[in-house]
């Protein structure tokens, strides 16, 4: 059998546009161009935008303009002139006078000129991720997702408003390009710019994914330059030994020690905000960066993710407000710093910005700052999804309308991302009306522009956009408002609608609607973000109806057509998690009985039951757990079988090592009053014995201070590894344990082996947040466990 050739699928256009007819690019007047002028020296972008404006138009046409890179060209007329050049600099047209990243479009007769404002250096980054070289540049296209682009934007609008090229999801298949005959190209001047001057989505690793870079461009999204702002503490853990005065006085010592940061989730360290002289060597090192490193404009100042406590220093201490709401308890004592730091860091720099988010606990401005100094630049961390929730959407934009009262610099962190995570992942998730609406709030409200966590690399890797069909609509309506805030979104849809699915139109607009309705009935209705889950939003009924539409949408489409390959691909998407929800329905409510045993050796007679995936199907590498109970506590032992026990990740080995839940490891989350159902005990262990224990919904102090007498101790056997863990009912403030006692639990395990995050469950979530107690099934103590006899314990009711 002879080999079978794959071809590009653009490539396959090109072919069939040259064999339906010889295709030609002309004038309004019938006289066709003859090659396309760039400068040798322009820059990379703007050499791109050559490349992109011949390639695309061959593949409309089925002609190929010859490329002249010399700046000149042949002399010939008319011809295309793609960025600056002496060429079009003797014709008096050039990027003087635009706004940042705008690009001008002049068509007379013998001239087609795109040219716009573009970044000729090396290319942008920064150190942390996602503003990585390998997060913004591809090196094949030599494309980079921030810089300037003028030029680049032009191409694409022109090729949209002439050629009717659309780009709204990344590759062939998002690309809507229908071959013709001829082209004739109107005379016309066009000139604009995008309102927000930054628009960056991370969708993931740019390096690799050249569909998904030239996408990017393509939609819109860009910006003048990274706006980094991360948690970044650890930029001063190089001090820690000359200087450990510097750090957070957490349990007696300070917070800089091997293992990470006590006080946070993430992070190696964490700084007491008091320090007068740790403040000014920070501003002086943040000098020294910007010295290094001229072109960059921010520097990120963010605590550690997750601080649950900040420097027990009483100056420190008395500047958490602990009757504020949990979002702003250290909003003085982070704010107050940040002030502090700015105006020491202005100085030497006072045209840079120092960048830290509002986030966790402190999200909301500080009351006792009346103004930032001008070169704070704030990231407000909010999420537009939630927006459909009217109280929510309410307070948030409240904190944000008071944020403006405090700094004139500000920015979104947005999270796009939970839409692709469990429970949501693969489920219709549309709300075009709140992205009109909050991208016109924005442009009243001076917002400059926004940062999209769009995509997570743990779960499917970072080289590809997750989940296309359900994600890129959003994200394609988020770039174009990006641009143009007054935008009808109407009008963008009903295009996407007739364009995309061809002879479906009718029917996907159906879907697509009904999808966004659903989304915003249930929001009204649930009312608050814990009440906003996946099976409470999309029924059975409505995801019926969905599946419906979908089966309605593909009988329209031709079979073989892209429009039914856009269908199915969406089909492929929502059927897996139209089918997750059912298990969902029962979450929360699986039972099981504890007998009581001898001794903690007797849980090992026990018959074992088997942790699910989060969605409630069975997994391939399965966990075992037996249980039971003495006067002294809770015993479990459990399995984790596995077939690849050479790449278990076990890199923590001490007590409370901060990174534990990054590890292989076994999780258990016991609530012992159901009627405080935010309040819960949490142990984490790992194949090495190492283990972390902590308190939920204690009190701003609380969480990893608390340190329990929980035993431990593991194995690791051909296949498999055991955790045996009691936790003692003193750990859990139970005084005398007895029969008939409920607690509320989930057991957790977290797997790495495949080379990205496995978790599985007693209790099916839906939800990658372990910590979700709503979801917890049911633990009841029995009598004694009789040798032979029945085990009490059942997955479910």
């Amino acid at each position: 059998m002879p080999p079978r050739v794959m071809l590009n699928p653009i490539v396959c256009l090109m072919l069939l546009a040259g064999l339906l007819h010889g295709g030609t690019f002309q004038q309004d007047n019938g006289q066709p161009y003859t090659e396309i002028v760039v400068a040798p020296d322009a820059p990379d972008m703007t050499k791109l935008a050559a490349r992109q404006f011949q390639t695309l138009v061959k593949a409309v046409t089925g002609h190929e303009l010859p490329l002249a890179s010399d700046g000149m060209g042949s002399g010939k007329s008319p011809a295309v002139y793609i960025g600056a050049s002496a060429a079009l600099q003797r014709l008096g047209i050039g990027a003087d006078g635009l706004k940042p990243e705008g690009y001008r479009i002049v068509v007379q007769p013998g001239v087609l000129a795109i040219v716009g404002r573009d970044y000729g250096g090396p290319p942008l980054q920064a150190e942390h991720n996602p503003w990585r070289l390998c997060d913004l540049y591809n090196p094949a296209l030599k494309l980079n997702a921030l810089g300037e682009a003028g030029t680049l934007y032009g191409v694409y609008a022109f090729l949209e408003r002439v050629c009717d090229i659309r780009f709204y999801m990344p590759g062939e298949l998002g690309t809507v390009l229908i071959p013709r005959a001829e082209v004739k190209v109107p005379q016309f001047v066009l000139e604009r710019a995008p309102v927000l001057t930054y628009r960056y989505p991370w969708l993931c690793v740019l390096d690799e994914s050249p569909e998904e870079a030239l996408w990017l461009r393509r939609a819109g999204f860009g910006g003048t330059a990274p706006v980094v702002i991360m948690h970044n503490f650890d930029a001063m853990f190089r001090h820690r030994e000359a200087h450990p005065e510097f750090f957070a006085l957490v349990d007696g010592v300070r917070d800089c020690q091997p293992g990470g940061a006590k006080s946070a989730a993430i992070g190696d360290c964490n700084l007491c905000l008091s320090n007068e002289q740790m403040i000014r060597q920070f501003a002086a090192d943040i000098c020294d960066y910007f010295d290094q490193h001229p072109e960059q404009q921010f520097f990120p100042v963010g605590p550690p993710d997750g601080m649950t406590r900040i420097c027990e220093e009483p100056r420190c201490q008395e500047q958490i407000d602990r009757e504020a709401p949990e979002n702003g308890k250290y909003s003085n004592y982070v704010w107050g710093f940040i002030a502090k730091l700015a105006k020491e860091a202005a100085k030497r720099h006072p045209d840079k910005f120092i960048g830290c988010f509002a986030y966790e606990k402190y999200n909301r401005p500080p009351t006792r700052i009346a103004k930032l100094p001008a070169n704070v630049a704030v990231m407000i961390c909010k999420q537009r999804r939630l927006f459909v929730i009217p109280a929510e959407e309410k307070r948030v934009l409240a904190d944000i309308a008071a944020w403006k009262e405090k700094a004139s610099a500000l920015y979104y962190w947005d999270y796009y991302i939970f839409d692709n995570w469990l429970p949501w992942r693969g489920l219709p998730i549309h709300y075009s009306r709140t992205i009109e609406k909050d991208f016109r709030w924005m442009q009243a409200h001076g917002i400059r522009g926004e940062f999209i966590e769009a995509e997570g690399g743990a779960d499917e890797g970072v080289t590809r956009m997750h989940q296309p069909a359900t994600q890129h609509l959003n994200l394609y309506l988020t770039a174009r408002l990006g641009w143009d805030p007054t935008l009808n979104v109407e009008d963008l849809l009903a295009e996407y609608y007739r364009l995309f699915y061809g002879p479906a139109e009718a029917e996907m607009k159906e879907f697509w609607t009904f999808a966004e309705t659903v989304r915003t009935t249930a929001g009204t209705r649930l009312a608050t973000v814990a009440a906003f889950q996946p099976e409470a939003v999309f029924t059975p009924e409505a995801l019926a109806k969905l599946a419906d539409l979908l089966a309605r949408g593909l009988a329209k489409a031709p079979e073989g057509s892209v429009y039914r390959r856009r269908i199915e691909l969406l089909e492929k998407e929502f059927t897996p998690a139209r089918r997750a929800l059912v298990p969902l329905l029962r979450s929360g409510e699986q039972t099981l009985e504890l007998p009581q045993v001898a001794t903690a050796k007797g849980v090992e007679a026990l018959t074992p039951i088997r942790l699910v995936s989060l969605a409630g199907e069975a997994m391939s590498d399965p966990t075992w757990v037996k249980a039971g109970w003495t006067p002294q506590g809770i015993h479990l032992d459990i399995l984790s079988f596995e077939r690849s026990m050479d790449r278990i990740r076990a890199v923590c080995t001490a007590r409370d090592q901060a990174g534990l839940w990054d590890d292989d490891c076994v999780e258990v989350f016991l609530n012992p009053d159901p009627k405080q159902a935010r309040k819960s005990y949490h142990y984490i262990v790992n194949s090495k014995g190492a283990i972390w224990d902590g308190r939920i919904g204690f009190g701003v102090e609380a969480g990893e201070a608390w340190n329990g007498a929980a035993s431990v101790s593991t194995s690791v056997e051909p296949k498999r590894w055991r955790v045996r863990l009691t936790i003692p009912f003193a750990d859990l403030g139970i005084a005398q344990p007895a029969p008939g006692l409920v607690l509320r639990a989930n057991v957790y395990r977290t797997r790495w082996a495949s080379g990205s995050r496995e978790s599985s469950a007693w209790s099916p979530t839906n939800e990658p947040d372990y910590s979700d107690s709503s979801r917890y099934g049911i633990l009841v103590l029995c009598g004694e466990h009789r040798p032979g006899g029945e085990l009490e314990a059942r997955g479910g009711k």
